[in-house]
């Protein structure tokens, strides 16, 4: 009996699976099978073809009868080892990758796919070394210069990120995941009219990307000091029209109103160390209720400590990041949620588009994001009276909603040593930036700078995850020369490891000052906890007016500049008064820590009275 198929038949099905023309080929694999019980690649054929209609196991079960067949085949490996990764199995999936490479030697194809699986175990400099090894043997391929590209991302190192993706579209200019990672890239290193170009050809090229290129146009726009409400509100109609072009919406009717207990949804890819993941864990380890089920629909990847903590405060957690928005949708509509509340707006890992669905007959946007989704099948967005003025409500399509108080409330990192403030011993004022320097235009820098020159022997403390790169470091240093920082003294530090560890180094400075127009949250929260003032200025924006709130909330209002000379005249004043930072660093804590933005008791009881009144107000 011939145990080897003819050729040409395999090669015609491994073009068909490669078009993903399956229905074709399915009763001609099932023959093959029934015909070449023995054939390696007739298994081999068949592995592939499952695993293009997503089946995993059954692939897993094809390459290993015909590695049963051929102990020594590398491919059967290296597809093996592919398997294996998909379900989880990184370390058997690197021992088939190894032998892989064993018995075929260092094809490109064997070393990528063992990066790729190295940096899910969190290798990220093996799978480095292995991407640039593929490079070197394949310097033509967009593929391999933009996970190389990825790779240098993670590392935090921004400059060899951009040499390596500039590569990947150099090969292919028309490589839409390469355009839309340089423009996350250009974000990154401060380069906003860059990132927008970028995100706008994604757009252009009508890829799968170009919902998610839009909803980033948003969100990088509010790092633009040229803030334009009437151009937000343009590009925010775009980016629904997009959606609705790319995706066949049906809302669901007839919402179940019938539960013991009102239902209320969260969607988030942040229930992890990310500012929305701390912001909720203080007042949901308080939340208690009667009226109210908490449920988490997680749609990100991420699980960290922080993750396990809160997971116990839901009623149910959910984690659905591999659903599609219309099956996440099916699925809210039927666990009857009743009020269903966005909690990243325009930010990543955002699955907004859910919400046009209406799964829930109520829906709210809240804490991850600082303007207007575009959706008016969302409701409300929730706010306070310091964050939306009433002549500003009209800068949204949501409803507006103002909390009592704080839209937020700050989870205590608990009682992190506070030291005197660095003047009393240094005899000098240590201004300082704990912000992501994507929000340090040059605007700001210059602000800074009369501030800095004005106060003898000053200095200023740069701390962002950004300054870990050397190179960025470099660029960031030659930029503050070229404003005027020849004669200033300042010093970089990059992100610590642990959260205490940097929340312990705001003992390093006097005072914060605050960016503009895109101001500081988390960090100005963290400050304050630290003792450390800080200086902000009042804009119109909601964005513009997070110190605002932050401010007023903590009875710090005289911190507030309603411009840049009384910006600069509050900075100087503080600067030159010691006793009053003395003070500050001495009580602040305990003056805010029953502060309605800081009490998570409170804030919990005020979460259950207002979605109590939002789901009256609806069925009235």
């Amino acid at each position: 009996m011939n145990i080897y198929p003819e050729k040409k038949i395999l090669n015609f099905i491994s073009l068909k699976i490669t078009k993903g023309e399956l229905e074709e080929v399915v009763d001609i694999i099932n023959n093959l099978i029934k015909k070449y019980p023995f054939s390696a690649e007739v298994q081999n054929i068949a592995g592939l073809f499952s695993e293009k209609q997503n089946q995993i196991e059954n692939a897993l079960n094809f390459f290993n009868k015909a590695l049963s067949i051929e102990p020594n085949n590398s491919d059967l490996h290296n597809n093996k080892g592919r398997i294996l990764g998909k379900l989880g199995d990184f370390v058997m999936a690197i021992e088939c990758f190894d032998k892989a490479i064993l018995f075929g030697g260092d094809k490109v194809e064997y070393l990528v796919n063992k990066a790729f699986v190295l940096k899910k175990i969190n290798q990220i400099n093996r799978a480095l070394d292995l991407y640039l090894e593929s490079y070197r043997m394949d310097a033509n391929n967009a593929i391999i210069a933009f996970n190389i590209s990825n790779t240098y991302l993670e590392l935090g190192q921004y400059v060899d990120a951009l040499v390596y993706i500039n590569k990947a579209i150099e090969i292919n200019p028309t490589f839409p995941n390469a355009y839309f990672n340089r423009a996350k890239i250009y974000t990154d290193m401060g380069f906003i009219e860059k990132a927008i170009e970028d995100y706008e050809y994604v757009v252009k090229l009508n890829s799968n990307l170009s919902v998610d290129s839009l909803s980033n146009i948003l969100f990088v726009m509010n790092y633009s000091s040229s803030f334009d409400n009437k151009s937000y509100l343009k590009k925010l109609k775009e980016y629904k029209n997009k959606v609705l072009s790319t995706k066949d919406i049906r809302k669901f009717e007839n919402h179940s109103k019938v539960n013991e207990k009102l239902k209320i949804g969260f969607i988030s890819g942040d229930f992890h160390d990310h500012p929305v993941g701390h912001f909720l864990e203080g007042w949901l380890s308080k939340f208690k209720s009667d009226f109210i089920e908490l449920y988490a629909y997680s749609v990100g990847y991420k699980t960290t400590e922080l993750t396990k903590r809160i997971k116990p405060f839901f009623d149910d957690f959910f984690e659905v990041s591999r659903l599609s928005d219309e099956k996440l949708a099916n699925k809210i509509f039927k666990d009857n949620i009743n009020i269903l509340i966005d909690l990243s707006g325009h930010t990543g890992s955002n699955r907004l588009p859910i919400f046009l669905y209406k799964p829930a007959p109520v829906q709210i946007t809240w804490l991850g994001y600082f303007a207007s989704t575009g959706l008016k099948e969302i409701d409300y967005i929730i706010a306070d009276n310091d964050l939306i003025p009433t002549e500003n409500k009209n800068h949204f399509v949501e409803k507006v909603w103002n909390f009592p108080n704080s839209r937020w409330c700050f989870t205590s990192p608990g009682e992190i040593k506070i030291l005197e403030p660095p003047c009393i011993n240094n005899g000098y004022v240590t201004f300082g930036c704990f912000s992501n320097m994507t929000k340090i235009n040059d605007e700001v820098l210059n602000l800074w700078l009369e501030i800095i020159t004005k106060n003898q022997n000053s200095k200023i403390l740069f701390k962002s995850k950004q300054l870990k790169d050397d190179q960025f470091a470099a660029k960031f240093k030659k930029r503050l020369s070229k404003i005027g920082y020849k004669d200033v003294r300042y010093e970089f530090d990059s992100f610590d490891k642990d959260r205490s560890s940097y929340l312990f180094s705001y003992n390093k400075v006097d005072i914060i000052l605050d960016t503009f127009p895109f101001t500081g949250g988390t960090t100005s929260m963290e400050c304050l906890w630290m003792g450390v003032p800080f200086v902000t200025l009042s804009g119109r924006s909601m964005l513009e007016r997070q110190g605002v709130g932050i401010l007023n909330s903590c009875n710090l209002n005289k911190l507030i500049a309603k411009n840049k000379k009384e910006y600069i005249l509050i900075a100087n004043k503080i600067a030159n008064d010691k006793d009053y930072l003395a003070k500050l660093r001495k009580n602040l804590r305990n003056q805010i820590r029953d502060m309605p933005i800081y009490n998570s008791n409170e804030f919990a009881k005020n979460f259950e009275v207002e979605m109590l009144k939002i789901w009256k107000e609806h069925n009235i």
